[in-house]
């Protein structure tokens, strides 16, 4: 049986020890009943501070919850001055962020963004004309014959900041056959040379719209006799792909519709403006060989046009014609009417 019971935790005491056992109250010294029994300070505030330290602990856990809900649902803004600087911080990282979409929408409005935005624009093209400036010398028994000539070429350009890879092949292929032509122009050579020298070369672009454009180039031939040959080629390009293709493409028809309206429309000139030295046999024929060869054929914002060389229809003082044999895009002007001094190179 115990001697006593401590009063502070009612635990039983055996023996007289100055403190109980089990929670550390200062014992009396008196024998019998449980004496009175008075905590001791040091071991009073150790408990104190226990509890303190626990309310606190269920406190900052109460306080963390509400504090972390505030924050989530975007509250804490306004709770005081101690988050001001968190706010003002989430702040202009919107207003960056939302400055940077502003710039970038403006950059696709005026056309500044990066190249990956061509994709999205309408590709557009123009082109340019380069020249160089040759001069040729020939030489006979009696007397050498000197010219100054411009040689001109086109040059394609496109609305994409970057250039595509097939306009730039298709520029090297036309300077590339440019140059060719030049560099054997200057290399020809009366006694060696089986046909005529070419001592101008010309192009120019007569039709652009969309991605198709036509080149007109006017050769002058010569073996410097009495009288040269003027030649007359067109050129259609697909400027997307850098190919060459057909003019056909461009006018909607078939090369035998083409013909077939060149037949035509040459023949309504001749109608009003008849050949001063070929008989309707003749022509006939030499009609047939024109409309044939369809590197004669070359469009204009006039429409489709074929031409002619001098003494193929009638005399050198004929001479050669640019005739209109069809409307392109509502074109205005009239078929069987001649072009010649409106297009051509050689004045």
């Amino acid at each position: 049986m115990a001697d006593r019971y401590c009063k502070v935790c009612h635990e039983p005491i055996e023996g007289s020890p100055a403190y109980c056992t089990s929670c550390g109250a200062a014992l009396g010294n008196r024998s019998g009943d449980s004496a009175e029994s008075v905590q001791d300070g040091p071991v009073k505030s150790h408990r104190a501070v226990k509890i303190a330290i626990g309310v606190i602990a269920v406190i900052a856990l109460a306080c963390g919850g509400a504090f972390y809900c505030a924050y989530d649902s975007g509250m804490l803004a306004s709770t005081g001055a101690g988050w001001s600087k968190s706010s003002d911080s989430a702040k202009k990282s919107s207003d960056s962020s939302y400055k940077a979409t502003s710039e970038s929408a403006e950059k696709r409005k005026s056309g500044t963004a990066n190249d990956a935005d061509d994709t999205d624009r309408k590709v557009t093209y123009d082109f340019d004309s380069e020249s160089s400036e040759v001069e040729f010398v020939y030489h006979n028994n009696e007397k050498d014959t000197d010219l100054d000539e411009s040689w001109t070429y086109v040059q394609f350009s496109s609305s994409q900041k970057k250039q595509d890879s097939a306009l730039t092949q298709l520029n090297k292929t036309i300077k590339d056959n440019f140059e060719r032509e030049l560099q054997d122009a200057k290399e020809w050579d009366a006694d060696s040379s089986s046909g005529p020298q070419c001592i101008s070369h010309r192009e120019s672009v007569t039709y652009i719209k969309d991605e198709y454009a036509v080149v007109r180039t006017e050769r002058y031939l010569t073996t410097w006799g009495a009288h040269g040959d003027i030649e007359v080629t067109g050129t259609a390009y697909d400027l997307a792909n850098g190919e060459d293709i057909s003019m056909s493409r461009i006018t909607g028809q078939t090369l035998t519709e083409m013909e077939s309206a060149a037949r035509e429309a040459i023949e309504q000139y001749l109608e009003k403006n008849p050949s001063d030295i070929y008989n309707s046999s003749q022509l006939d024929d030499a009609i047939n060989e024109i409309v044939n060869d369809d590197s004669r054929y070359y469009v204009t914002k006039d429409g489709l046009l074929i031409s002619t060389k001098p003494m193929e229809l009638g005399s050198f003082q004929y001479g050669g014609k640019d005739i209109v044999v069809s409307s392109i895009d509502g074109s205005k002007a009239q078929k069987g009417t001649d072009l010649h001094t409106k297009y051509s190179e050689t004045k």
